[in-house]
């Protein structure tokens, strides 16, 4: 029987059932080990080896901001408390972007710390503020692994390694790159994606949901007004793009909605082919602006009449 015909196949045994749906779903998330697979999962790993061996050489040789100015094994400690917290904070967020469809009573019994963190999370705007704190401090952890681990000098001798790879791994960054990316943030990623229950259930998920929001409550993180950010951000992103925007606001024709809340602005008044420019004098048969409103005069200036000669 094939994949599907065994997740589509039900019986009257529920543990059965059941059976088959996880073997449907593990099938699902099988991964087919080819030649090219199997040639990028080996060259990640020595990558990875060789980033971590290289970060050490560095911290131990002196070569760290933190090692050269305090002592060797502080830098490899407060690395590696970084880069556990780092995976924390990464996984955590995975965890509770995808836990809000699951129900959680489903959980509340089993994993009781994970339903505290979801009951905080999930409380007013609070996921915003875990995010916003988080983004924070993902920065600020960041920071402190880079002066930890990386190098002072790219160009000093690090394991005899010729000028070439030096450029590569440690001006560029490549190695600091594999080393901070795949320890603290998508290894946890994909971990917590899949087991978001699990993941979150402790204390240290606790402290690290606390600490992000407590940041953002502190004000580090500039949060926008909202008058500020939906009237005048756009404006002016729109002004910086299009410089002719304040001229199109000020000369072109306002939509039916504005022109109907002006009961004495009939669009039989507006002109259908074009509208004056700026240096274009209005006619003297009528009025600037038909709208009695002095504000909606300001906003959406009407057009004058069209003249007789004016073609459809």
């Amino acid at each position: 029987m094939s994949t599907t015909q065994q997740a589509s196949a039900t019986t009257s045994d529920p543990t059965q059932d059941a059976a088959i749906k996880e073997s449907a779903h593990e099938a699902a998330h099988d991964v087919k080990l080819t030649p090219f697979t199997l040639f990028r999962y080996v060259g990640s790993i020595c990558l990875l080896i060789f980033s971590i061996i290289l970060v050490g050489a560095l911290i131990f040789t002196g070569n760290t901001r933190v090692a050269s100015e305090a002592n060797p094994w502080v830098a490899l400690i407060v690395c590696i408390l970084a880069v556990v917290w780092l995976s924390m904070i990464e996984g955590q967020q995975a965890s509770l972007v995808g836990l809000p469809p699951v129900d959680p009573d489903l959980y509340k019994d089993s994993h009781p710390l994970t339903y505290k963190n979801a009951a905080i999370a999930f409380k007013g705007d609070n996921l915003d503020r875990y995010l916003m704190g988080r983004q924070f401090m993902v920065l600020l952890v960041v920071f402190v692994i880079n002066s930890c681990a990386s190098p002072l000098d790219p160009y000093a001798d690090v394991l005899g390694m010729p000028d070439g790879v030096k450029t590569v791994f440690l001006d560029i960054g490549l190695g600091m790159i594999i080393f901070t990316c795949i320890l603290g943030q998508l290894t946890t990623q994909v971990n917590a994606s899949h087991c978001m229950i699990d993941y979150i259930n402790n204390y240290f998920a606790l402290f690290t949901l606390y600490t992000a929001m407590f940041i953002e409550f502190t004000g580090v993180m500039v949060r926008s007004c909202d008058h500020g950010a939906h009237h005048i951000l756009p404006e002016v992103l729109i002004t910086h793009t299009y410089p002719s925007f304040p001229l199109i606001l000020h000369h072109s024709t306002p939509p039916t909605s504005s022109r109907t809340s002006c009961p004495s602005s009939p669009a039989s008044q507006l002109s259908p082919t074009r509208n004056p420019g700026p240096a274009e004098p209005s006619s003297s048969s009528g009025p600037v602006s038909s709208c009695p409103s002095p504000s909606c005069a300001s906003v959406w200036p009407s057009p004058s009449p069209p003249s007789s000669t004016a073609r459809l």
